[in-house]
């Protein structure tokens, strides 16, 4: 969104006494320019709801996940939180904790930029003779997959049946059909053979399908 979007969404949160909850998905992985300015830092009138999670910055098992609120709101939502599955063993959350103090979690953030970046790299390199078929993929240099997507979504989810990748269709989390369709293109797990390999098996499959 737009920063005159962003305020917009805001000033409505507050005439409205609505919460907004934003959840930053993969704000810690933006390979170009400045992060983007989150809701929550705009917001002077307390109506964010700031979520996310260190699963993705750090490993899915560690499962420790965060909320910024409103003071008003910290022992409610605990005590909610007490009766879904209690909370994180305290460990993981003492150990996170002192990585973050000693400055580890962000000379992390740092290096990891810089390994996901070449990756995002290497995948847009690949994808490039299919832009020739009509395939399309935002410019926005951040997060751990690609979302690629043709006007026929036909032909897309053929792509997807022929390919022997793991592929996630974008119908499949859409209410409702639409005439085109995509493909999440994953990476931030993948080495560079892996990546490469795929990338060529992707396209090659795509062109023989064709459009």
């Amino acid at each position: 969104m737009s920063l005159e979007r962003r305020i917009a969404l805001l000033d409505w949160a507050a005439r409205n006494h609505s919460w907004v909850v934003e959840d930053d998905y993969d704000g810690e992985f933006r390979y170009e320019g400045q992060a983007l300015t989150t809701l929550y830092s705009l917001d002077a009138q307390a109506r964010v709801l700031y979520v996310g999670t260190l699963n993705k910055a750090m490993f899915a098992s560690l499962r420790l996940a965060y909320a910024v609120v409103p003071e008003e709101l910290v022992e409610p939502l605990a005590n909610i939180r007490t009766q879904l599955d209690g909370f994180t063993a305290a460990a993981a959350q003492l150990g996170m904790a002192l990585f973050m103090d000693e400055g580890h979690f962000s000379s992390h953030l740092r290096r990891m930029r810089v390994v996901y970046g070449a990756k995002r790299t290497m995948l847009v390199e690949g994808l490039a003779p299919l832009a020739a078929l009509g395939w399309t993929w935002p410019r926005n240099p951040a997060g751990m997959h690609l979302l690629v997507r043709h006007g026929r979504g036909g032909y897309v989810r053929a792509v997807a049946a022929a390919s022997s990748l793991d592929l996630a269709l974008l119908s499949s989390y859409r209410i409702a059909r639409t005439s085109d369709d995509g493909l999440f293109l994953r990476f931030g797990s993948l080495d560079a053979a892996s990546l490469s390999a795929g990338t060529e098996n992707f396209v090659a499959t795509a062109k023989q399908i064709k459009g």
